[in-house]
């Protein structure tokens, strides 16, 4: 038969029971206790972990500012330098152009100072060219009126004994009447028409005209073509002084007047500088110098080729400016 179950202590095990019970309470009231550490621990490591995220985004702020700002003063220094070069830049230009304007105004004045010389150079060359006619005209001017009555008798005596001794050689046929003689005088007429009626240009194409200058018969042919419309008379340069060759009318006026010359004319009409056609020798009020006038047909001037006041006239308004002169 089986042994007896043991007698228990029932007091002691209320005991131990009670102890458990105890140690049990003690342990939920440390668990409680972790439970409430823990509990005050989240807040102080949230706040902790708060602060340690807040000092990184103000250390990133801090960080982003100081990019920023060095990017800003990059920016700022690369726009300084964008300034500086749009400075240099205009400067540059506006040097430039300030060379460029000096440059043209030295080279306006070279020009002008040469087109001055170059005037001045053919101002001297006509008063050369005119010196000896004013020289001459001069003496004309002072000489004394009795040297010029003796010089005008002893003329008229030798003409008289000249006359006298062809009257005792020639015959009748042979001796030239006084009405002759007045004719040979005046066979040119310096103030009219010394080709007769002028033609009428109208039926002229311009491009067709030109002008030719025989030196050796003292001519001026105005030609359409192949064809003489016109012809003039004319006193061209002694010793050879008018230029032969071919020019082409340049410019005209009415009337000019040089006192380093003291001679003058009216309706010039130049060919080559201040080579004109002209009529024949004014004097300083205007006048024509008949003396001068009376040498039209043979070399007389200085270069330039007189014609009759009314020739000069016509060809001053008919030949235009362009038309082909040939001189030989």
């Amino acid at each position: 038969m089986p042994p007896p179950p043991p007698t228990r202590n029932h007091t002691a095990d209320r005991r131990h029971d009670a102890q458990g019970r105890g140690h049990d309470a003690q342990d939920s009231r440390h668990n409680d206790a972790r439970r409430n550490d823990v509990r005050r621990d989240i807040p102080a490591s949230r706040a902790a972990q708060n602060d340690r995220t807040r000092r990184r985004t103000d250390q990133a702020g801090q960080s982003g500012q100081g990019g920023r700002g060095d990017a800003g003063n990059r920016g700022d220094a690369k726009k300084g330098t964008r300034h500086a070069s749009r400075e240099d830049r205009a400067r540059s230009i506006a040097r430039t152009r300030r060379l460029t304007v000096f440059g043209m105004l030295a080279v306006g004045i070279v020009v002008l100072s040469l087109l001055v010389a170059l005037s001045v150079a053919q101002t001297n060359r006509a008063v050369l060219r005119h010196a000896s006619y004013g020289a001459e005209q001069a003496v004309a001017d002072t000489m004394p009126a009795e040297s010029g009555a003796a010089d005008a008798s002893s003329a008229d005596a030798s003409a008289s004994s000249t006359d006298a001794s062809a009257s005792a050689d020639a015959t009748p046929a042979d001796a030239p009447s006084s009405d002759d003689s007045a004719t040979t005088a005046q066979a040119i007429d310096w103030q009219g028409a010394s080709g007769g009626a002028y033609p009428d240009m109208s039926q002229y194409d311009s491009d067709d005209l030109s002008v030719q200058v025989s030196l050796a018969e003292q001519r001026v042919y105005i030609k359409n073509g192949d064809d003489t419309i016109y012809t003039m008379i004319c006193s061209s340069g002694m010793d050879g002084t008018t230029p032969t060759g071919t020019y082409y009318i340049q410019s005209r006026g009415e009337s000019f007047y040089n006192p380093n010359e003291q001679m003058g004319a009216n309706y010039w009409v130049s060919f080559y500088g201040d080579y004109l056609f002209h009529t024949v020798p004014t004097d300083i009020n205007g006048e024509y110098i008949v003396s001068e006038a009376e040498k039209l047909g043979e070399p007389a001037s200085h270069g330039c080729m007189r014609l009759t006041v009314s020739d000069a006239q016509w060809f001053y308004a008919n030949i235009p400016d362009g038309t082909r002169v040939d001189i030989a």
